[in-house]
């Protein structure tokens, strides 16, 4: 009998504006699509945002393949007290063998978990970083009181919490959880990072940064990523390299005018162009011009954004608390500290030799189609719901 079994992704919103969490649920579902699975995503309608939405979805391969169930939202405190999410996601529950929840701290996960206990379902948690120690201490005070009113019981509950890299299994011990732990990554579509074959147009956009060479910043802009350690390392590196620029691509989220603040006391407003988000056909063309990519955040969970630069060979430069250890375990480039100068220093020992960086290049792509692709994640994820189901508690043919 063919293993074959009836997935539910729950996600709070399938809006991008909330950074990597809506791609990944989208990426997951379509390849396990594609894999002979039948996969619904529930999510909350969001009204206003669904061209956000379906744009989004587009660019997704295999989404034809996978069910949206937009649920009509109802209070945040409701759903916390009452377990109630909306009309219709019980039967939801009800009909899946799996049940996949995205995020930790949305109060639409809550009557999920209740709902796939209720009925017997295995669930699991993918957590996203949500837990980690830096995450833990933002709006501390609010995430200690959520997990003594409803959240320890929700993450003791699940069948298993998804964690993305080994570092983050370490990070969430201290909290004391009981539920097992699976490690599994995030990925890229391999046709989805190889060179374009047209021209998507971002330097007929931007003609400004044609035959620049370029590192690249592409994620929000939030103080979480770092954005303020980037600009004192790049001005340290910029002294002494006066032929690389900075592109820094991304929406704005709260950081954009300290960052610029920073740029033009250093004098190097001419080295540094932001141009905003970028998305499709012109991310891609933006990511293979560039040289290098550089994510300095404070923390990541498993970085989508690292693993795509990676895919279309790019030597990457991140911060240790991006816990992307393979990026240096892999010779695909540098894991530093926040201090600038080491920062700094890791930049010019990428740009100082072709070669050196030709080799990281070659690292990058390795590494990713070796272990990082979404195929792959749907094997894995499946591997686990089978662990759970066995052969004969899922749907068969």
């Amino acid at each position: 009998m063919e293993f074959r079994v009836r997935i539910l992704h729950i996600s709070q919103s399938m809006d991008p504006r909330w950074g990597g969490p809506p791609k990944i649920t989208a990426c997951i579902a379509s390849s396990q699509a594609a894999i002979g699975h039948e996969v619904s995503i529930a999510a909350r309608a969001e009204q206003g945002r669904e061209d956000s939405i379906k744009a989004l979805l587009g660019t997704i391969p295999g989404m034809d393949k996978v069910a949206m169930e937009l649920l009509e939202p109802v209070s945040p405190l409701r759903e916390i007290l009452s377990y109630k999410a909306g009309d219709g996601l019980e039967e939801l529950v009800r009909s899946s063998d799996v049940v996949h929840i995205h995020n930790v701290w949305d109060p639409f996960n809550i009557p999920a978990a209740k709902l796939a206990r209720k009925h017997s379902k295995p669930h699991y948690i993918l957590l996203n970083g949500m837990l980690d120690p830096w995450c833990m201490n933002e709006k501390r005070l609010k995430k200690n009181i959520l997990m003594k009113l409803r959240w320890r019981e929700f993450l003791d509950g699940a069948t298993a919490l998804h964690c993305g890299n080994r570092d983050e299994i370490e990070l969430i011990k201290p909290l004391g959880l009981t539920a097992p732990r699976e490690m599994i990554p995030n990925g890229v579509f391999p046709d989805e990072i190889a060179p374009p074959t047209e021209d998507a147009g971002f330097f007929k956009d931007h003609p400004e940064l044609a035959d620049l060479k370029i590192m690249l910043f592409m994620s929000r802009l939030h103080h979480k990523k770092g954005l303020d350690h980037l600009a004192e390392s790049f001005a340290i590196f910029a002294r002494d390299n006066d032929d690389v620029h900075l592109v820094v691509a991304g929406p704005e989220e709260g950081s954009g005018d300290d960052f610029r603040a920073r740029i033009s006391r250093h004098g190097i407003d001419h080295r540094v162009h932001m141009v905003g988000p970028v998305y499709g056909p012109q991310k891609w063309q933006l990511l293979h011009a560039s040289e290098c990519f550089v994510l300095t955040s404070h923390q990541e969970g498993f970085s989508v954004a690292i693993t795509e630069a990676l895919g279309c060979s790019l030597p990457c430069l991140v911060s240790s608390g991006c816990h992307y250890p393979e990026v240096q375990e892999a010779g695909a480039g540098r894991v530093t500290s926040l201090d600038h100068q080491e920062i700094a220093s890791a930049m010019h020992e990428i740009f100082q030799d072709e070669s050196t960086r030709q080799e990281m290049a070659r690292a990058a792509n390795d590494l990713v189609m070796s272990r990082f692709t979404w195929p792959k994640v749907a094997e894995q994820t499946v591997a686990i719901y089978e662990k759970a189901l066995g052969p004969e508690g899922a749907t068969g043919n």
